[in-house]
């Protein structure tokens, strides 16, 4: 639990600043999309103690073969036997939990090895069972109608659960980290299934949907809106390295995340949107051509997509999210059709039409200096992530704003800030060997000292 725990506060800050959450040698991943929140869903709103903790009952009380036992919602109660069998027994919902620290079997969450919730449950609560990496095997009865936010997040050794006819919402990142589980079965009840409810189930080769499920579908494994025209998600341990998405789809948002088999993606013509995170740490992607009728690109859409080698941004495109393009490490050159109304590049590097913004520098671009053209009076969020062959950027005067996270990664980095800078970031620069360079007396010294970053006046 502890190296869970400090895996998953290190994947909660990398979130908090929006860096994909993928580790940056690519052999581990984290897409995860923490949404630790305190309020309740107001159709389950059970009372929580004030201390958001439930009762467990001292081991003096315990009967024969039960290692522990207490409550865990206002009419709901749980046991643990000497076979890791903890069950959930009573009436209504599970209480949802903020803070892993405070599920009431936490302390023997290394024993459990099966769970059965009875008749009677209506919701498994948020975070519920996080962490329970010993857990194999879920039992669910067809009162349940809700399985919360990360309910079974970082349940890496469960392989089977059933998810009965009575769920209609499977929320965000509710079996996320579930590296063991190979198939799930989405039953005709359910009309919700939340972001990031199957990322990094690198074992999950296939979705299956109950034929008669009004709101989803599912083709060749892959996950689907009923209509067909949103793919939802394509399953991380699908072996195939290639893939055509259908004629038909409008939006993938989100879809791809870590699906590190992929080497080459068809577009179809009807594709709209390439949403937030949907092609974010497929490692091994290096074929992408992206289709004269896309509009949209959204942040951290390729992030990490460390083997890609070209990528042309086509008239159509009017928005990039932040970051689309960070840590594409083969990458030298990104460019963009003469005819886009919106972006431009020069040299390979990636700006807004009028070039007073510099959107991204591609990571895998080579030479060790970079002047950032005149005009130029705003650095976006990521411009300059990870791009590790920089050792000296020289900023113009009139650049007046430098964005979140835009010199990370980058180590050995000197970085030269004129006078006219009067807005950074306060996670601009995330580099513990930076050195900024700047006017004594100018508003980047004093950022240097209140953040500690070394500095060196001009």
């Amino acid at each position: 639990m502890k190296q869970i725990r400090k895996t998953l506060v290190c994947t909660a800050i990398l979130l908090a600043i929006a860096l994909t959450g993928c580790a940056k040698d690519g052999n581990n991943s984290a897409t995860s999309e923490q949404t630790d929140t305190a309020a309740m869903e107001q159709d389950h709103t059970p009372v929580v103690p004030t201390n958001g903790a439930s009762t467990a009952t001292p081991m003096e009380s315990l009967g024969e073969g039960i290692l522990a036992q207490g409550s865990c919602g206002e009419q709901l109660t749980w046991t643990l036997d000497e076979n890791g069998l903890l069950t959930i027994s009573g009436s209504g919902a599970m209480i949802d939990y903020t803070d892993p620290m405070y599920i009431p079997w936490r302390a023997n969450d290394d024993q459990i090895r099966s769970v059965r919730i009875l008749e009677g449950v209506t919701r498994i609560g948020d975070k519920a069972f996080w962490g329970c990496s010993s857990l194999t095997s879920v039992a669910i009865q067809d009162s349940v109608s809700s399985i919360g936010k990360e309910a079974f997040f970082y349940c890496s050794n469960l392989t089977s659960v059933t998810i009965p006819n009575s769920v209609t919402r499977i929320e965000t990142s509710a079996f996320e980290h579930c590296t063991s589980l190979a198939q799930v079965t989405i039953p005709a009840s359910v009309t919700e299934i939340g972001v990031m409810a199957f990322c990094e189930c690198d074992a999950l080769t296939a979705f299956l949907v109950a034929p008669d499920n009004a709101n989803y579908s599912s083709l060749d494994g892959v996950l689907f809106n009923k209509a067909q025209t949103e793919l939802i998600r394509y399953p991380v341990g699908k072996p195939d390295s290639s893939y055509v998405i259908p004629d038909g789809v409008t939006n993938i948002d989100g879809a791809f995340t870590s699906c590190a088999n992929l080497v080459s993606v068809t577009f179809p013509a009807s594709l709209t949107n390439v949403g937030d995170y949907a092609f974010s740490c497929c490692y091994h992607l290096a074929d992408v051509q992206i289709s004269e009728t896309v509009t949209n690109i959204g942040e951290s859409a390729f992030k990490y997509c460390t083997h890609l080698e070209r990528l042309t941004i086509p008239s159509t495109v009017t928005s990039i999210g932040n970051g689309a393009f960070s840590a594409c490490r083969s990458l030298p050159s990104i460019d963009v059709a003469s005819d886009n109304q919106n972006y431009c590049s020069l040299d390979g590097v990636l700006f807004n039409k009028a070039q007073t913004e510099l959107i991204q520098y591609p990571a895998g671009k080579t030479g060790a200096s970079y002047s950032i053209p005149d005009g130029v009076t705003r650095l976006c969020d990521y411009s300059f992530y990870d791009c590790e062959s920089l050792t000296n950027v020289t900023i113009p005067d009139g650049l007046t704003s430098i964005g979140r996270v835009v010199f990370s990664g980058n180590e050995h980095l000197s970085v030269t800030i004129p006078a006219s800078v009067t807005d950074i970031d306060e996670l601009a620069f995330l580099n513990e060997s930076l050195v900024i360079h700047a006017p004594a007396g100018s508003y980047a010294e004093t950022y240097a000292k209140e953040n500690n970053i070394p500095f060196q006046a001009q």
